[in-house]
């Protein structure tokens, strides 16, 4: 070693390295890198003032330390939350939003993102897993219909409880495929399995369904198989909830049915009118000549 000779050292391993002749601090770079991953991250942690209170102009000394790991947690709850697709956490707007918060941020990809949405809701679901163990009774509502596109039929399943401090809760259990026929005996047992999976068969209080013909054979057969389990809440007089809302739709559909050609025949005048912003101008002219208002 030459005598007086610069040196550096490592504070995480106490290695001595020499200064480049050229200034470049490259070299000690890819050393702090290898020697974080051997021996952990000791660096000095990044201070954060963060105002204490929105009435006061005070601020406060806070440690902030970048979580990766966290950050993805967040993110998957961000795009489940907003209902938004995997890709949005690759989009160019995205990545400069989160560069522009911190400068730690690492891009993740769609596949990264599907996984920790799905490892989210597994986490999600024992969570309220362990909220049932506590809960006496469960009522459920549950509904089908085919899609428009896809021409595939959907099953929701919604949990609801009342808990210790008289909260009335409300979660989506299940929402899932149900291949076809749509009979009641296949509706039944794509309910109880969901019931089943979630450990609540013997907490079910009501089941509230529309008045679908294939609904009464599905809740007749679970009734069937939950007096077999005797685990029926009086003598399972309240098992079979109807929708209201189903109800008071079908009696204002049949009140509608004597004037269902004058409905039909306005149906096809406001098409015809909306169709072009040429219809709508003349429209709105006539409209002015006769003194009636109009809206668009």
């Amino acid at each position: 070693m030459v005598k007086n000779e610069k040196m550096a050292v490592c504070k995480l391993c106490r290695y001595p390295m020499k200064f480049s002749k050229t200034g470049s601090t490259t070299s000690f770079n890819r050393h702090v890198d290898k020697c974080v991953l051997a021996h952990g991250d000791k660096r000095q942690t990044q201070l954060q003032f963060q105002p204490s209170d929105e009435q006061s102009s005070e601020v406060a000394l806070l440690k902030f330390k970048y979580d990766h790991s966290e950050m993805r947690k967040v993110i998957s709850h961000y795009i489940l939350v907003n209902e938004l697709p995997f890709r949005h956490a690759e989009s160019f707007m995205f990545d400069v939003l989160m560069r522009k918060a911190t400068p730690f941020w690492e891009k993740i990809s769609m596949q990264t993102v599907k996984k920790d949405c799905f490892s989210t809701y597994e986490i999600e679901k024992r969570k309220l897993k362990e909220i049932f163990k506590f809960v006496r009774k469960i009522n459920i509502t549950t509904d089908m219909w085919t899609s428009s596109h896809q021409k595939l039929g959907y099953m929701v399943v919604i949990g609801h409880w009342i808990d210790s401090n008289w909260n009335l809760n409300m979660r989506v259990l299940n929402f899932c495929n149900v291949p076809p026929p749509h009979t009641g005996y296949m509706i039944s047992e794509a309910l109880f399995k969901c019931l089943n999976e979630w450990g609540i068969v013997d907490k079910i209080g009501t089941i509230t369904v529309d008045n679908a013909k294939a609904n009464d054979v599905a809740l007749r057969n679970l009734k069937q198989t939950f007096s077999v389990r005797k685990k029926l809440s009086i003598d399972g007089k309240l098992f079979h909830a109807r929708c209201c809302a189903h109800i008071l739709n079908l009696c204002a559909k049949d009140g509608l049915d004597p004037i269902d050609e004058i409905v039909g025949k306005f149906r096809d005048g406001v098409k015809y009118v909306a169709v072009s912003e040429g219809r709508r101008i003349k429209f709105a002219e006539i409209s002015l000549a006769l003194g009636i208002k109009y809206k668009f």
